[in-house]
């Protein structure tokens, strides 16, 4: 007896080891910008992190807590195509189903849903599938939230033309955080992933954002800049380094892309499951407990990184879990539907005693089921870019031969 209990309680240790590990990478990952978000902390915020962490590690369906953070699809629009993209070229590959990217948000539906989110949570990311730097008020989104005590941040692609006034604008509006991407300092390079990107326009507006900052003699908004490896664009990253240097940027992290476009990673029509995840004492996936997506109708998803595919495509299998302009936060984190879904993570098998479950969001999900989804995973470490693209008679990429 004594041996089987030894047996379980290193087990219980093993998934506890394991899950703080990830809770916490998840936390630093909220992340490299984890300081800044602690900054925004107040003893109400605090506490609610506290419960949502007792939420996730007691697996309670119905939480005590908030989620701490938050993405808010403002724009799911994109000035881009790039090759991963739910907003990639409908040529570039042939399991992307067409997109049809409704308005933006409203800044009076913005609000509604900020003023839920106030004073408990801790922040705010302003996109999703979108690239919010097309939203025509991105400045006064910025500033609603940072007024409701809440850490800004939104990732760009930067290569639109921007006014003086619109950079100025975005610098005091109380934004902590901006995140751009710089793929490559070639033209021929950035363009190969960034499809109808200008990597001249990004270089110089963030030149003139880094300007306007110190001309403000402001520290923040605190500026990133991503360098999304390839094997085509390795020799190109240092110049990159070196000019974020010259330029005052306040991060640079580098690491490696994916080839692959979001269909062929999380269209659980094209893979194979084969079967759950194993029951464990703390649930397979955090998120149901410490994030939501908020897209711009107000629809609330669980998470920002399956069905990613189907969120704007036409007769799409979203699967929303509610609507945050139509039911209070409060009630909808606690409401049956986010239960029934914190039940599937902890417990993957419910879905083949009880087929309710094999409506959730969540089914079919690689992080909670063992599927064949890794296997048509391209990352930009194992293949070179020509492997599986070629210019078609217009320049653009287009995948090579059947797939």
């Amino acid at each position: 007896m004594r041996t089987v209990w030894t047996g379980r309680l290193a087990c219980f240790g093993d998934d506890l080891a394991r899950t703080t590990f990830k809770f916490l990478h998840v936390t630093r990952a909220a992340g490299r910008r984890g300081l800044m978000l602690f900054g925004h902390m107040t003893p109400r915020k605090f506490a609610n992190v506290l419960s949502a962490s007792a939420d996730f590690f007691l697996s309670r369906q119905v939480p005590h807590g908030l989620p701490p953070l938050v993405a808010i699809d403002v724009s799911p629009r994109c000035n881009l195509h790039c090759t991963v993209c739910v907003h990639a070229w409908p040529g570039q590959t042939p399991h992307l189903r067409p997109q049809h990217f409704r308005p933006d948000m409203a800044v009076e539906d913005y609000r509604r849903v900020i003023a839920q989110l106030a004073g408990r949570c801790l922040g705010v990311q302003l996109y999703y599938l979108g690239d919010p730097i097309v939203h025509p008020e991105l400045p006064q989104l910025c500033r609603i939230a940072a007024e409701a005590g809440l850490y800004v941040q939104f990732s760009t692609n930067l290569s639109v033309p921007l006014s003086e006034e619109r950079l100025e604008a975005l610098v005091t509006s109380g934004l902590s955080t901006l995140t751009l991407c710089i793929d490559g300092m070639t033209q021929e390079v950035y363009g190969r992933t960034r499809v109808g990107g200008n990597i001249a326009l990004v270089i110089e507006n963030l030149r003139r954002l880094c300007a306007i900052r110190r001309r403000l003699h402001q520290r923040r908004p605190r500026i990133e800049v991503q360098f999304i490896r390839f094997r085509h664009n390795q020799h190109e990253i240092e110049a990159a380094q070196r000019l974020c240097r010259e330029l005052g940027v306040d991060q640079f992290a580098s690491f490696w892309g994916v080839l692959s476009n979001y269909s062929d990673q999380d269209d659980y029509r094209r893979f194979q499951v084969y079967g759950p995840r194993p029951k464990r004492p703390v649930p397979n996936c955090h998120m149901p407990y410490l994030t939501a997506v908020i897209k711009s109708n107000g629809d609330v998803l669980p998470c920002g990184i399956f069905r990613r595919c189907e969120q704007y495509a036409e007769g799409g299998d979203a699967r929303p879990l509610g609507n945050l302009l139509q039911t209070p936060l409060e009630e909808l984190w606690r409401s049956e539907p986010y239960r029934r879904l914190r039940r599937l993570v902890r417990d993957p098998s419910l879905a083949d005693r009880d087929t309710d479950y094999q409506a959730c969001f969540c089914h079919s999900c690689p992080i909670i089921y063992r599927t064949s989804a890794p296997e048509a995973l391209r990352r930009g470490s194992d293949y070179d870019w020509e492997d599986l693209y070629e210019l078609n008679a217009d320049g653009l990429p287009v995948l090579k031969g059947p797939r």
